[in-house]
């Protein structure tokens, strides 16, 4: 990410357009220029995404309360990692209030520079928090070739 930082006018009063509000405003703003502060994803469910220096992989971490391991499916293609759900199906007739989310999702993920093994993917699944863990590629060695 780069570090240009712009500082633009806070929008108040009549000058805001009236149909966002000021959080949806502000992701407004940041989707386009950007936000380098933190890994965190926004929407739901809620992501982080870091490097642990002790492995060497890029961890993403996916908070589903309420998830069973086999409602999860994530799906590796060329550089991307796609993380999604279906979400519960109720299984009573009536329709019942719920205070924990159990929708369907989609999030993707994707390596840009190339760098990590999307062939060597792990995950885990524990007390309600998907664990992704993507190593780095190997590094590759210089070899020379001899000319016959």
């Amino acid at each position: 990410m780069s570090n240009l930082k712009i500082n633009m006018p806070r929008v108040t009063g009549y000058f805001k357009p009236s149909f966002l509000s000021s959080n949806e405003y502000r992701q407004l703003v940041e989707s386009f220029l950007g936000d380098d502060k933190s890994g965190v994803t926004s929407g739901f469910p809620i992501t982080d995404s870091y490097f642990d220096k002790r492995t060497n992989h890029q961890v993403i971490d996916v908070a589903l309360a309420g998830y069973t391991k086999d409602m999860i499916d994530i799906k590796i293609q060329s550089n991307k990692i796609t993380i999604e759900s279906d979400g519960a199906k109720d299984e009573y007739d009536v329709p019942v209030k719920r205070n924990i989310a159990r929708r369907s999702f989609k999030k993707s993920f994707v390596d840009y520079d190339n760098r990590f093994d999307m062939q060597s993917i792990e995950a885990e699944y524990k007390n309600g928090l998907l664990k992704v863990f993507v190593p780095l590629k190997k590094e590759e060695k210089e070899f020379k070739i001899n000319i016959g």
